[in-house]
């Protein structure tokens, strides 16, 4: 079977599964999150055999951050990962900075200060263990790119 006729079937797949999911929802007699957490591990399993990713660690930063901060830090600031490969590449690794990278730095700081001064509370440990998970994401992004 060719590469864009198994892509076609699992794409034909995903709109099947996708469009019955409503019905699937309604027929199994549980709580809403029990169902959203069964479905999210249905699709785990399903990912990591078909992508089979190597080298992945899983690290407890995240749910720590979530866990001590509210969500919106937690994942805004793990995804900080992208300004830390943009100020620590060219020093770690000697890759040189392109035009663009200043200002998106600038931009990504800024929008990263207005989150943590914005709250009528200072920034606790949770934020701190968010920025920590936006390190260790970066580390990972740099890792496969």
């Amino acid at each position: 079977m060719t590469g864009e006729r198994r892509g076609t079937l699992y794409l034909v797949g995903a709109a099947l599964l996708y469009s019955t999911g409503g019905v699937g929802i309604k027929a199994v007699d549980a709580p809403p999150l029990t169902i959203a957490a069964c479905r999210a591990a249905i699709a785990a399993v399903a990912l990591l055999l078909m992508l089979r990713p190597r080298g992945w660690r899983w690290t407890p930063t995240f749910v720590v951050a979530t866990k001590w901060t509210t969500a919106a830090n937690a994942i805004f600031l793990q995804f900080s990962g992208v300004v830390w490969i943009l100020l620590l590449a060219p020093r770690l690794l000697g890759e040189p900075r392109g035009p663009r990278d200043a200002p998106a730095i600038a931009v990504a700081l800024a929008g990263l200060s207005l989150l943590l001064l914005s709250s009528r509370e200072p920034p606790g440990p949770g934020d701190a263990v968010a920025v920590l998970s936006g390190v260790f994401f970066a580390g990972g992004l740099r890792r496969r790119g």
